[in-house]
Formats: C-alpha cells, structure tokens, sequence
C-alpha cells in the first residue's frame, strides 16, 4: 500500500480549522438591506410566487414580506396569475404550473400546501395523488392516495412502478 504524503500533523492540522478561519466574515447589513436582499434573491430564483409563499419559505411575517416587497419597489416585476398577486425578477418568464393539475381543480388537494411533500403520483405528466411506503413483516406496502379516477392502463403504470420499492428482499404490494 503506498504510503500517504501528508504527515499525521498536517491531517489534524487541517480538521481542526474553524468556520472562521476558512470563510471570510459576511458583511453586516441593516433590517431593511438584508431584507431587501432576501427579498430579491427569494423571488428571482423562485418567482413567480406569491407574499405568502415567501412568507411560508422564510418564516418571516407578512409585515416583513409586505415591507420587503415595498424596498424591492422596482427592482422585481407584478403581476397575477389566476386571481393570485405574484412578484418575480425581470429576467424570470412567468411560469404557468397548472398542466400538471389538468385533472385537478389544484395542486392542494395532493399536496395540502406543502411543498416538502416528496410522495407525489403522476400519470402521463398530471398530478393524480400521493403515496406512503409502509412495511409489513412479508411486503413493503405502497398505499395510494388518489384524488382523482385512473384508467385501467393508468392503474397499470402505476402499479408498476410501485414494484420498484421492494426493499431488502421484501416484495412490494399496492393498496388503494
């Protein structure tokens, strides 16, 4: 086995440094630029969105959103979408999301508004539902939460891809 080149010292020497002697200190901004940076970052990466999803996303107030949205005057672009008032950056190209909810009257319904919600079903591109993955003693269950009819071939589909989460030898099974 060839022999390292770093000495033991150096290896400790380099897991022993700190954050700060790694990192330059950021610069301290006032309440109104760091909210304004905020601001500008959340909605040109993510716009178009709403007051409420930046509060949702940041934990701020809707005060604070309210007045972010005011510094950010110009800088970010209004408009609505379905009845929805929606910030985004200039350069951003509104993004109409609702193809995949065609067979829903909204996203919510699968969702409940959260965002972190990874067990989703799709069906030839559109949002049909949710999923769990439960184990038994014999089988890993994936129980369906459909919110809308599924054809017989769509059925088809998706019960083969819920085959694919067996899981330690443990074949899969559907339900719902």
């Amino acid at each position: 086995m060839p022999r390292s080149r770093v000495s033991p010292q150096q290896c400790r020497a380099d897991q022993g440094a700190l954050l700060e002697e790694r990192v330059p200190p950021a610069a301290r901004l006032e309440r109104d630029e760091a909210l304004l940076e905020l601001t500008c970052r959340y909605f040109s990466t993510r716009g178009p969105a709403t007051g409420q999803d930046f509060a949702w996303w940041s934990g701020l107030t809707m005060s604070d959103v309210k007045r972010g949205l005011q510094i950010a005057g110009r800088t970010l672009q209004h408009g609505t979408i379905d009845g929805r008032d929606v910030w985004f950056a200039e350069r951003t190209v509104p993004k109409d999301r609702s193809a995949i909810a065609q067979r829903l009257r909204t996203t919510t319904t699968v969702t409940g508004g959260n965002a972190f919600l990874a067990h989703v079903v799709f069906v030839n591109g559109q949002l049909v539902g949710g999923w769990r993955r439960a184990f038994q003693r014999k089988a890993v269950v994936v129980e369906l939460d459909l919110v809308t009819r599924l054809t017989r071939a769509e059925r088809a589909q998706v019960a083969a891809a819920a085959r694919r989460f067996g899981f330690l030898g443990l074949p899969a099974t559907l339900r719902g």
